[in-house]
């Protein structure tokens, strides 16, 4: 990360994953970033990730075989882009939740009002470009909703 965060999630207690096994490999085959929803072809590098949930009733001595992960059950996959893994990397602390790094700095972003351009600093062209053309295209949407309200 090459600044301070700028967004910082606060994680209700208990909706996080116990456990989360994260990855970044090339993709097998075509697959959709759930965070902005654009296609990753096959061969290029995201993130993957496994969030799971400790289950009492998958604790056992007849299920403890040394697997670190032993009790817990796989509660979900989260597939990220590297563009988008790039962003999140850069402008958030460190508590987020998957799916949503994008509606979270729309919100920080209009707490604002302002663009701040330290959030550009550190990134990637390619993210530096998806940062923009999503702020670009709220504010678009903001000043058609401002003048559908005047008169």
């Amino acid at each position: 990360m090459s600044m301070d965060c700028v967004i910082d999630v606060d994680l209700d207690y208990g909706t996080g994953y116990s456990e989360t096994i994260v990855t970044i490999k090339p993709a097998p085959h075509r697959l959709r970033c759930e965070e902005c929803g654009r296609t990753i072809a096959p061969g290029e590098m995201h993130e993957h990730a496994k969030g799971y949930r400790y289950d009492d009733a998958l604790d056992t001595e007849d299920n403890d075989n040394g697997d670190p992960l032993s009790g817990y059950r796989l509660d979900g996959e989260h597939v990220t882009c590297s563009v988008c893994l790039e962003v999140r990397d850069c402008l958030f602390c460190g508590s987020y939740y998957y799916g949503e790094i994008w509606e979270e700095i729309h919100e920080a972003l209009f707490e604002t009002d302002d663009v701040p351009l330290c959030w550009f600093d550190g990134l990637s062209r390619a993210a530096c470009l998806s940062l923009a053309r999503t702020i670009q295209r709220w504010m678009d949407d903001r000043d058609d909703e401002d003048e559908e309200e005047d008169p």
